[in-house]
């Protein structure tokens, strides 16, 4: 099968590219490992229409709704991306083929070095 979209990143971004992608009847296949900053989220409060919930449930729900629109989730690590006409990208396990690539990785959050930071990470410590 060769995709339309393969997305690497199964964050927000990533998952919400998903989303359009898919309700635009595009075949899409998001692939990642973990959730990123809402893997440490403890609680979510601060988002529209949302009630309380963790980083986690939030990551399980916009999956859920890519799902929904036929979206396919794979749990994994993209190791090599190479163009030769389509795109194969290639995991660690797999291989796949599509016509684009879309990233959505994040980027790496901005520590201080203060005693026990790490520690206190989403127990107290939060990221916006």
């Amino acid at each position: 099968m060769i995709y339309d979209t393969i997305i690497v990143g199964k964050g927000p971004a990533g998952v919400t590219a998903g989303i359009y992608l898919a309700r635009a009847n595009k075949s899409v296949l998001i692939i990642g490992n973990g959730y990123g900053a809402l893997e440490t989220a403890e609680s979510i409060d601060n988002y529209y229409a949302l009630d309380n919930m963790s980083g986690k449930e939030l990551a399980k729900k916009g999956e859920s709704q890519a799902k929904s629109f036929g979206a396919k989730i794979l749990e994994d690590e993209v190791t090599a991306i190479e163009y030769m006409g389509d795109f194969n990208v290639k995991t660690k396990t797999e291989s796949f083929t599509t016509k684009t690539v879309l990233i959505a990785t994040g980027k790496p959050k901005k520590k201080i070095s203060a005693k026990n930071f790490d520690k206190f990470v989403g127990k107290g410590i939060s990221f916006c």
